[in-house]
């Protein structure tokens, strides 16, 4: 009698994967050609995928980290963290660096899937690692910042809830849920400036020039300055943001719950246009390379978005989740996560 196989064990073999066929055939099934092809990953996806080059990097909630191929979604390797998944991967040159629930910071060789070092923290890691060629800095309770190594450089306390660090040449700045804003000194960790809000700030935050945009999750856009904290100007009317801003030639994109997209003027603060879609936005926009198509997710489907005529050019079918993570662009496609239990390659 054969042994039954656990979720976990078909899921790390590959068993339950499904590949560019089996993917067409979910694209049937959907009455969606954009779909090229699919991968299961077993429990949701909790952050963005990333891209190098032909390898895509993803996590899931069951532990897993995964390097797939590009073109056809074929499994390169994966890594078993053996513990909860909350975020998504940070890759920098030959080191891929992830987070999870229990404290545990993992640094993975990005192109063999093999461990080159791990430490511990006091606190939860709840979103992807920020990580320049020097340093890995994290959030979710305690910021912590790392060296490539792996050595502890500084801890900074006084955050509550949960962060997702933004690294800028000499700054960490940090949205959190319940404290506010806080920018630290990249080197040493000390304060430079903190911004109270009495409603929740959207963990994650864009930095744009010498302004750092904030969204919210009761309504509103605030812009502050990066080097003072000061506030510059804010647009009340946006609804409750879930996501980052997207940030392009001087104008900030950023939907809402209510399912409303905002092109913003960086410089005025003035919203420019609006276009109404038929869901909840919970995902950051993401720009083509030509500067034209904007591609944000809304009611379970993928939209591309025309800035120049400020129309929808196509929808992808309904994807079976909230798509809560951004479209990654790729050479013939895109790359969309998140909600669901699947990695998607789809035609643009």
């Amino acid at each position: 009698m054969n042994n039954p196989v656990t979720r976990r064990e078909a899921l790390a073999t590959g068993a339950v994967a499904v590949g560019s066929v089996a993917g067409l055939s979910g694209c049937l099934s959907w009455g969606d050609s954009r779909v090229q092809w699919t991968f299961e990953m077993g429990l949701p996806v909790p952050g963005r995928a990333m891209v190098v080059e032909n390898l895509v990097y993803v996590a899931s909630h069951d532990g897993f980290v995964r390097a797939l191929t590009v073109d056809d979604g074929t499994e390169r390797w994966h890594f078993d963290t053996d513990t909860d998944l909350l975020g998504g991967p940070s890759v920098v040159g030959d080191s891929l660096y992830i987070g999870t629930y229990n404290g545990t910071l993992y640094a993975i060789d990005a192109g063999a899937g093999t461990q080159q070092w791990r430490t511990s923290t006091a606190g939860k890691i709840t979103h992807e690692p920020g990580a320049t060629p020097t340093r890995i800095v994290l959030g979710g309770g305690p910021v912590y910042s790392f060296t490539s190594g792996g050595d502890r450089e500084w801890t900074f306390d006084r955050t509550h809830g949960y962060a997702a660090p933004h690294i800028t040449e000499n700054r960490v700045i940090i949205g959190t849920a319940k404290s506010g804003t806080f920018a630290l000194d990249v080197a040493t960790g000390t304060l430079d400036w903190h911004v109270y809000e009495s409603t929740y700030v959207t963990p994650k935050l864009t930095v744009a020039g010498d302004l750092v945009v904030i969204g919210y999750r009761s309504s509103g856009v605030v812009a502050v300055d990066r080097q003072t904290g000061e506030r510059r100007w804010e647009v009340p009317e946006v609804g409750h943001v879930r996501a980052r801003p997207r940030v392009m030639d001087g104008v900030g994109y950023v939907g809402d719950a209510s399912g409303v997209l905002y092109a913003i003027d960086l410089q005025e603060g003035e919203v420019q246009w609006r276009h109404e879609s038929r869901g909840p936005i919970p995902s950051t926009p993401t720009i083509g390379k030509d500067g034209r198509i904007l591609y944000f997710c809304s009611d379970q489907r993928v939209v591309a978005f025309d800035i120049q005529k400020r129309e929808v050019v196509w929808k992808s079918g309904r994807l079976g989740a909230l798509l809560f993570t951004p479209p990654v662009l790729v050479e013939d496609g895109l790359l969309v996560s998140g909600g669901g239990e699947k990695l998607y390659k789809l035609s643009r």
